[in-house]
């Protein structure tokens, strides 16, 4: 008795789906931190990456969704960089700080630019 063979055409397939979906959510995490939350809209992401409204709601869901993964992802990745802090209390601190500003920009949630302000860095989601 032969095994079923199993189809690559479906692998092949959900393989692209995730690499679409994700070229699409970096592109989501471009427009929020460039624009602004406020001014996200499934219709610009959709024409910035190229495809229909429909697409954008058929991999994520709703905006909401798209901001919910944005910010489990930056968790996620506040929790990566803060697994081995060093020991010393100061440096404990300034390694804290340092990734807690950090961890938005490594996500692509926040934009490091100002416009008319401090000299020194001010992180914020939208300019």
């Amino acid at each position: 008795m032969k095994k079923p063979v199993r189809a690559l055409g479906n692998v092949t397939r959900q393989a692209n789906k995730k690499l679409r979906r994700e070229s699409i959510f970096n592109i989501a995490k471009r427009l929020i931190a460039t624009n602004g939350l406020d001014d996200f809209t499934i219709s610009q992401l959709a024409r910035e990456a190229g495809v229909t409204t429909p697409t954008i709601h058929n991999l994520f869901g709703k905006k909401s969704d798209i901001v919910k993964e944005l910010v489990a992802r930056l968790i996620e990745q506040m929790k990566w960089n803060t697994l081995d802090p060093p020991s010393d209390p100061l440096e404990n601190t300034k390694f804290f700080v340092g990734h807690m500003v950090m961890a938005p920009l490594t996500v692509g949630l926040a934009s490091h630019k100002v416009d008319d302000g401090p000299q020194i860095p001010v992180y914020r989601l939208s300019e």
